[in-house]
């Protein structure tokens, strides 16, 4: 209408512009009432797909309930003429499961960033089972043993022997071990499921016995359930590792204070009772030392750049080459007073007697401590309010001049 209207306007000397204004409101009005239709609409979906979701569920509960299935075992036991006996009768299921969670709750004793403090170690456990039969109100003991009933016995895989010509030249590889990075926080939550977690024992099996009586639903739900809670002694610290991220860290260090392993699992930082994020745990011993991230602290800064990058041949009398290596790090405390940061940095570790790795002093900045087992630089680096220093490292690798090196 509007179409034909404005044609008709347009073909005449002088267009009627009331017209015109008219019949814009009209459609504006229309678009309105047709956009908070759509708004109720949209309203009725999400309430109607709540509503499906949840008869979904109660679909499922319904279903599973139906389909359970029960096995009768029949078990013989021989009294040798005794009067009375009493017999203990054990099984094993499938469908259940259990996995590690930690809290720590970090309280430091003064007032400044670092220093010693009170750790709080909450140990729980996110327990999941879908086992066909609800348990209510049972005492529930995590195992971390892994019955293997009924399986297979094994069966030897082919066993075969091969080759391929290969050239007599030794060649160097460089490669990086494995580091764990420390997380701000804003970890992902647990995994969804009823699947059993892989819980990592080292292979040393022990059993935790919860305090208290709970209820687990046969839904695959996780429920969390308290095991122990353990108070040691802490020492919260700065730490730079510019050469994963820029960004400077609080650190708890603190010992394993329970009295069995620690095994992976999700921790949950707290600061002073301040919930600070999440991060991970790897598996700990009996009063193994661990560290746990308290988050990234905004007031100080940690740049790094590369000095030195360059190959030396071997000369004319030496049948050595040399590969140098020249690292910068720039460390800035914009907080109110003074801090001391702990700066990690790593050189190559040799494992070849003809390899030879050397951190050189005329590039590297002196007060350094070196771990020559794993290739650990660290500086103590204390800043005032505003200031900000730079630390150098440098190293050189010596190797044979008939050597490759992998990746150049």
């Amino acid at each position: 209408m509007f179409s034909t209207t404005l044609t008709e306007e347009i073909r005449n000397p002088k267009p009627n512009t009331p017209v015109w204004a008219k019949t814009l409101d009209s459609l504006r009005a229309r678009r309105s009432a047709l956009a908070g239709e759509r708004r109720k609409l949209d309203v009725a979906m999400r309430n109607l797909q709540l509503t499906a979701n949840k008869l979904r569920r109660q679909l499922a509960q319904v279903g599973g309930a139906s389909t359970r299935a029960y096995r009768t075992a029949a078990v013989t036991v021989n009294c040798r003429a005794l009067p009375h006996v009493t017999a203990t009768v054990s099984y094993v299921v499938g469908g259940a499961g259990w996995q590690p969670e930690y809290d720590i709750d970090v309280t430091p004793r003064g007032r400044g960033k670092t220093g010693p403090a009170t750790a709080r170690l909450t140990v729980g456990a996110l327990i999941r089972q879908a086992t066909g039969e609800d348990w209510t109100n049972v005492r529930i003991m995590l195992s971390t043993a892994r019955p293997k009933l009924g399986s297979e016995a094994p069966q030897p895989a082919p066993l075969v022997i091969d080759g391929y010509e290969q050239k007599r030249d030794k060649v160097l590889v460089q490669s990086q071990e494995r580091r764990e990075r420390l997380e701000a926080g804003g970890g992902g939550g647990p995994q969804a499921g009823a699947q059993s977690a892989a819980l990592d024992d080292k292979g040393n099996a022990f059993v935790l016995t919860l305090p208290h009586p709970v209820s687990v639903v046969a839904d695959g739900r996780p429920v969390w359930a308290p095991v122990d809670v353990v108070e040691t002694q802490a020492s919260v610290k700065l730490v730079a590792t510019p050469k994963l991220d820029e960004h400077v860290y609080q650190i708890a260090a603190l010992k394993n204070p329970a009295a069995y392993p620690l095994l992976e699992g999700r921790v949950r930082s707290y600061r002073h009772g301040s919930y600070v994020g999440d991060s991970r745990v790897r598996h700990q011993g009996i009063g193994a030392p661990f560290e746990i991230s308290l988050g990234i602290d905004e007031e100080l800064k940690a740049e790094r750049k590369t000095r030195d990058d360059k190959d030396k041949p071997s000369g004319f009398l030496s049948s050595t080459k040399h590969i140098f290596r020249g690292y910068r790090t720039k460390l800035t405390n914009r907080a109110g007073g003074p801090e001391t940061i702990e700066l990690r940095e790593n050189i190559p570790v040799s494992k070849i007697d003809d390899v030879k790795v050397e951190v050189l002093g005329g590039a590297t900045t002196a007060g350094y401590q070196l771990d020559p087992v794993r290739g650990f630089v660290t500086w103590s680096v204390s800043l005032v309010n505003g200031e900000w220093r730079t630390i150098d490292l440098g190293y050189a690798i010596h190797l044979p001049d008939s050597w490759d090196v992998s990746g150049r």
